[in-house]
C-alpha cells in the first residue's frame, strides 16, 4: 500500500486566523501556525537490533478529508489512535524509545493531519509501517476517502538521531531535550482515555463495528467524552499538578501573531 512512502486515495483547539491547532500541551500559546512535522510481535523480539542503526525520529502522518467550510473532524484522531496506532504500540512499544501524537488543521497545503511520531531505529520502523499497511480499518478509511493519504519518513533532517530533533528551536536546550518525555506521557494518558471511552461507548451501542458508518459514529462520541476530561477536569488534573511540579511559579503566556 505504501508507494514511495505516500498512500493516496482518503481539548484544546484554538481557531486563529483560519488556523486550527490542537496540541498536547498544558500552556496556551496562540500562534498562526504550528511546527510542521516536515510485523509481527515475535518477529520484532527476535530481531538483532544491534545492527539496525541509530534510533531516530520517524513519523506516520494521516492526511484527513476536511471541508474548510466546517470545523475539522477531530474525532478521526481518536479513531486512528485507537484502531490503528494502539495495536502497533502494543506489539512494538518495547522497541520504541519515545513516541507521541501531533494534531493540526490549517487552511494551507498540509491541511488536516493526525501524526504519530516515534524515536526508534529503521528496522523497527519498517515493522511499524508493515503493520499500518495491514490495518483493515485504515484500508476502509482510505477507500471511503476519509483518509486521503498516509505519509511516512524520518523527521528532523540530519539531526533526526537527536532526541530534541522535533522540539521547538526557540526553547532552551534543557526544554528541547526533556519536552519529548512530557509529550509521550501526555499522549499516553490521552490514548488511555480514548480506549476507556471507546469501550464504554461500544458497550452502550449494539451495532456491528465492522461497518464504516457505526465506527465513525462511535468515535464521534468518544471524542466528545474525552473532550469533557479536558474541559471540566483539565484545570486541576493537568494545570494545577503540573504547576505544583514547578513550585507554583507564575508562567509567562505569550501571544505571537
Amino acid at each position: 500500500m505504501f508507494s514511495g512512502d505516500v498512500v493516496k486515495s482518503c481539548n484544546w483547539v484554538q481557531m486563529l486566523k483560519g488556523c486550527w491547532v490542537c496540541l498536547f500541551c498544558p500552556v496556551l500559546v496562540l500562534i498562526t501556525s504550528c511546527q510542521q512535522i516536515p510485523v509481527e510481535r515475535n518477529a520484532v523480539r527476535d530481531m538483532d537490533l544491534a545492527g539496525a542503526g541509530e534510533p531516530q525520529w520517524w513519523r506516520v502522518s494521516f492526511e484527513l478529508a476536511w471541508d474548510k467550510h466546517n470545523p475539522p473532524a477531530w474525532f478521526f484522531g481518536p479513531l486512528l489512535a485507537d484502531q490503528v496506532i494502539s495495536p502497533i504500540l502494543k506489539s512494538n512499544e518495547q522497541n520504541i524509545i519515545l513516541w507521541r501524537f501531533h494534531r493540526r488543521a490549517a487552511a494551507d497545503t498540509a491541511g488536516h493531519r493526525f501524526t504519530f511520531l516515534c524515536f526508534t531505529n529503521k528496522t523497527v520502523f519498517s515493522v511499524i509501517k508493515a503493520e499500518i499497511n495491514g490495518s483493515l480499518v485504515l484500508q476502509k478509511l482510505l477507500l471511503s476517502k476519509q483518509v486521503l493519504a498516509v505519509n511516512t519518513g524520518n523527521v528532523g533532517g540530519e539531526g533526526a538521531t537527536m532526541i530534541d530533533a522535533t522540539s521547538d528551536k526557540n526553547w532552551s536546550p534543557a526544554m528541547q531535550k526533556t519536552w519529548p518525555y512530557f509529550l509521550m506521557g501526555s499522549s499516553k494518558m490521552w490514548l488511555e482515555q480514548v480506549k476507556i471511552a471507546a469501550e464504554a461507548v461500544e458497550s452502550d451501542m449494539a451495532v456491528d463495528w465492522g461497518e464504516a458508518a457505526p465506527l465513525v459514529e462511535r468515535y464521534q462520541r468518544v471524542h466528545q467524552e474525552v473532550s469533557r476530561h479536558w474541559i471540566y477536569e483539565g484545570q486541576h488534573a493537568l494545570f494545577h499538578h503540573l504547576g505544583a511540579l514547578y513550585g507554583y511559579q507564575p508562567i509567562n503566556l505569550l501571544q505571537r501573531f
